[in-house]
């Protein structure tokens, strides 16, 4: 994400959006525990776009995307 490049992709697993947002947080402030958890939540969800996959059975469909 840092290497200068306008777009990235990553994998998280978790329930929901809101979930990932937070779990990407978790691992931010388990490195950085003085980081402002609101602002940097409100700047992940300004810059980053969560693409929520489910599956049922074999079949996997775009849920939401934030």
């Amino acid at each position: 994400m840092g290497s200068g490049h306008k777009n990235c992709f990553a994998t998280i697993h978790a329930e929901s959006p809101d979930a990932a947002y937070k779990a990407f947080l978790g691992r931010i402030l388990h490195t950085y525990p003085t980081t402002d958890r609101e602002k940097t939540l409100r700047e992940m969800k300004d810059k980053l776009r969560v693409v929520q996959i489910n599956r049922n059975g074999n079949i996997r469909a775009i849920t939401e995307i934030t």
